[in-house]
């Protein structure tokens, strides 16, 4: 038997006032995964619909505790566990102030949500990340993209048990054959300092193996493909898939209020779970 992630960049920018959600509670309903993580998720005048819509499709929801004033509206977490699965499971949640509060106020953390479960009398991490950008493309970006990398690696260390991380990773362009050291020989290139590789390579000091599709999840404006969204775990997988399905929903619009990232669906065993 297994269990079925669904990992999803719903592109909930604040201005759009977290509006344009009833496509989101469409597909998770057709999809039909054990586990959802919502990346930009914005806690907006939809929330609560939202969340009663989850509730009634069977998932129960975990956010981070509001912090700061409510009334901004910021990328999120959300993640939706099937409740039947939760039996007899107590819950811890931790977001990203508690779980990067010993760094500095100028230090750009990710945006992070840790839901630990029981399971079978041995605990179970889910973790959903985005890193965080400065839109400003360059060397500093990239180390900084990095160091949330760290960060979230740091916090695995103090772990045990089965661990499942996903998001969107937000890494730059590379190919399958690429490796640390394909852009070593210009010093320019971004990857140097932030890659696929390189979070292969971090993910791979707390022992959690990368999980990516091939194709891609995000385009941009100039059409060129890139794979950002990525499962890392300890656990056995046996499936994976980008999926833009949703574009043939009714719902969906080519416009920057609906999600602009494909489904990333994972398929883990659930036997495997029981042995970690």
């Amino acid at each position: 038997m297994n269990i079925k992630i669904l990992e999803w960049n719903i592109n909930q920018r604040s201005h759009y006032r977290g509006r344009g959600i009833e496509l989101v509670s469409d597909e998770i309903r057709r999809v039909n995964a054990d586990l959802v993580c919502l990346t930009e998720y914005v806690k907006g005048e939809q929330h609560s619909t939202f969340c009663d819509e989850m509730h009634e499709l069977g998932y129960s929801t975990f956010l981070a505790p509001t912090t700061g004033d409510k009334k901004e509206l910021k990328n999120e977490i959300l993640l939706a566990v099937k409740t039947n699965f939760l039996n007899n499971s107590t819950q811890k949640i931790t977001g990203t102030d508690e779980a990067f509060s010993f760094t500095k106020k100028e230090v750009l953390p990710p945006n992070f949500l840790h839901l630990q479960i029981d399971f079978n009398d041995e605990p179970l991490h889910i973790i959903g990340c985005r890193i965080q950008t400065r839109k400003d493309y360059n060397i500093e970006d990239a180390k900084e993209r990095m160091d949330q990398i760290h960060l979230i690696v740091e916090y695995i260390k103090k772990l045990y048990g089965g661990i499942v991380v996903t998001g969107d990773f937000n890494n730059f362009f590379y190919s399958e054959t690429s490796t640390v050291y394909s852009w070593s020989h210009d010093k320019t290139y971004l990857q140097n300092y932030y890659s696929y590789p390189l979070l292969i390579k971090a993910m791979n000091e707390v022992a959690l193996t990368a999980y990516t599709p091939k194709g891609y999840s995000w385009k941009n404006e100039k059409e060129i493909q890139f794979r950002l969204d990525h499962l890392f775990t300890n656990l056995k997988v046996n499936q994976k898939e980008y999926s833009c399905e949703f574009t043939e929903n009714p719902k969906y619009r080519v416009a920057n209020s609906y999600p602009d990232h494909a489904m990333l669906i994972v398929h883990i065993e659930k036997n495997d779970i029981k042995a970690f």
